[in-house]
């Protein structure tokens, strides 16, 4: 993890029982914190996602975990859990616009001016769609490069990197 850089990190998760666990980022050779987040699961599958900049000197190596000691609910599940690193900008620019993505039926609203390069992911981490565009504030991308089930979108505009779950129905 890198001194000043944003990462964003999301999961889907849900329990048997409501309960609390905490989602944590530390290191992976000291276990020192470098973030974490109380979570409340519900019995319903859910999205969670947190956005945190780091301030700490680098770390070479980093774990991700969930701490469930105090859980009170006997199977606890998880799915689709990444990481996204977004460096600093070196100019602070002023956001006058949004941006617009239309992924099938779906339409997301990103923070910026013009949408720079769009990737989408499958459910395994895997790049499946990835282009650049020139200066453009909205985009279309067709069914055919939506996968069944989730995916992924990370949207880069000038300004923000920002990532949107896309559920397409079979």
């Amino acid at each position: 993890m890198k001194k000043g850089y944003t990462y964003t990190l999301t999961f889907d998760a849900y329990a048997s029982s409501p309960t609390m666990i905490e989602a944590l980022i530390s290191n992976d050779e000291t276990y020192e914190t470098a973030y974490y987040k109380d979570c409340n699961l519900l019995t319903e599958k859910q999205t969670f996602s947190y956005t945190f900049t780091y301030e700490r000197e680098t770390m070479n190596q980093a774990r991700i975990s969930f701490d469930f000691g105090l859980a009170d609910a006997q199977y606890i599940y998880f799915d689709n859990v990444y990481l996204y690193e977004t460096a600093p900008s070196s100019t602070s620019e002023i956001i006058t616009s949004k941006c617009t993505v239309k992924a099938g039926k779906n339409i997301f609203t990103v923070e910026g001016n013009s949408i720079e390069a769009i990737t989408i992911y499958d459910v395994s981490g895997r790049i499946c769609y990835e282009k650049t565009y020139p200066h453009v504030n909205s985009v279309e991308i067709g069914d055919a490069y939506l996968l069944s089930g989730i995916s992924l979108i990370r949207v880069r505009t000038d300004v923000k990197n920002t990532v949107v779950k896309n559920l397409k129905r079979k």
